[in-house]
């Protein structure tokens, strides 16, 4: 019986086949490589929970991962995306930023037009595949509320959003038309007469 288990652990049910579902803006073999999972690796002790944590970090465009696993070694890893929601021009830079608050990518600064511009906030830490981090003035929580405000109002065209001063907050919509939100207070209110 402990030769059984010993046999099933080390020489049987080695992975054969990895293949990827789900589109992304990476490779398979990309996905694979920051998997963590191997050919050759024992099916069951494959580390399958720890997958969506290296993607998610590695592969910052990957919102999550999940694995499905068989005992005929082939190994399924199933990506969900995420968008730039947020940028923030900072010097000769881009920091695009997704609606949790994950940095997806440092691109030059033109790369900013494709989220909702913030203005008036210092990032203080910004590498791809970990969360980003403004300053005490305005955190990201702050932003995250705003958002979620705008998200659920449908005014999904923000061009920017001016934090310069939180208790007069602005946005542009569109491109065109400029939304004076004042502060936060019934926040959820304002945007639902706009």
């Amino acid at each position: 019986l402990v030769m059984a288990v010993i046999l099933s652990l080390t020489v049987f049910f080695q992975i054969s086949e990895i293949t990827v579902s789900g589109s992304s803006p990476y490779t398979d073999e990309q996905i694979i490589d920051a998997s963590g999972i191997s050919l050759g690796e024992n099916v069951i002790r494959c580390k399958a929970d720890a997958v969506s944590e290296n993607l998610a970090k590695n592969l910052p465009y990957i919102d999550s991962a999940s694995v499905e696993r068989s005992l005929s070694g082939k190994v399924k890893i199933t990506v969900k995306t995420t968008t730039p929601v947020w940028s923030v021009i900072n010097g000769e830079q881009s920091i695009m930023i997704n609606a949790k608050g994950k940095v997806l990518e440092l691109g030059a600064p033109e790369k900013a037009l494709e989220a909702t511009i913030i203005q008036g906030v210092t990032v203080t830490h910004a590498v791809p595949g970990e969360m980003v981090v403004f300053s005490e003035e305005v955190s990201f929580d702050f932003v995250k509320e705003i958002g979620d405000a705008v998200a659920s109002s449908g005014l999904d065209k923000l061009t920017t959003l001016n934090l310069v001063d939180i208790d007069y907050i602005q946005a542009l919509y569109d491109g065109r038309l400029t939304i004076i939100i004042g502060s936060t207070d019934n926040l959820a209110k304002k945007l639902a007469l706009t």
